[in-house]
């Protein structure tokens, strides 16, 4: 049966409107792969700056290590002591070094304390000259229980 002409007037537009949204989805889907896209490339970039924030962090950490030791067989005394001033003994009476004031950073003890054992002692120095010159004059504690590490 042929169509009448209200059916096929019917049918243009249906196949009109079919087709502007075919042509409306294939541009969204164009601009959905543009963004998506845009937003991978910005994704790609945040990665490499975390990458390379994570390798300078890591090269700084590595490089305030270098000015570390740390020092074990130093008996713990009372709650007040002042390990700076028992390090500046070590270093000046038994390592037989005159360090200057401004030497050593800080110190501190590492860990809880417990009744039974000494803490190890931090000991970061202001450059790796007089971490390398402690640590190289290690030899004159071979006599005590003092042992000093590099961290």
């Amino acid at each position: 049966m042929p169509l009448t002409r209200n059916q096929m007037k019917g049918e243009d537009e249906l196949h009109s409107i079919v087709t502007n949204l075919v042509i409306k989805l294939c541009t969204y889907d164009d601009f959905i792969s543009q963004k998506n896209h845009a937003i991978n490339e910005k994704l790609q970039k945040q990665e490499d700056i975390i990458k390379n924030l994570v390798k300078q962090q890591n090269k700084q950490e590595g490089v305030g290590r270098s000015r570390n030791i740390r020092v074990y067989g130093v008996t713990e005394s009372t709650e007040n002591e002042s390990v700076s001033k028992m390090m500046a003994d070590i270093f000046n009476k038994q390592i037989k070094l005159k360090l200057e004031d401004h030497s050593v950073e800080f110190c501190y003890r590492l860990g809880k304390k417990k009744t039974t054992k000494n803490r190890p002692i931090m000991v970061i120095f202001s450059t790796i000259y007089y971490k390398n010159l402690v640590y190289n004059n290690k030899k004159f504690l071979k006599s005590t229980k003092i042992v000093k590490k590099k961290t």
